[in-house]
């Protein structure tokens, strides 16, 4: 399977054709090119978290340092 990056709303509505079952969880996984484990932890990041969950690393960690930032300047 070719990497590829998801965006969180991408994740999302992957997760949400499952849930419907619209689509079974390995045939999500052969239709999108994504590996079984990732999709799995995609799950789990989203029920942990909600839509945060899903969005990349770089993502929430900007989001953070622009609210730690945003504290210590008062905002």
């Amino acid at each position: 399977m070719q990497r590829r990056s998801y965006s969180a709303s991408e994740k999302l509505t992957i997760l949400i054709e499952i849930e419907r079952g619209e689509i079974g969880f390995n045939a999500a996984c052969q239709k999108y090119s994504i590996h079984n484990p990732r999709l799995w932890k995609w799950q789990r990041q989203y029920k942990l978290n909600g839509y945060k969950g899903l969005e990349n690393r770089a993502q929430r960690t900007n989001l953070m340092l622009g609210e730690l930032a945003g504290r210590a300047l008062g905002y």
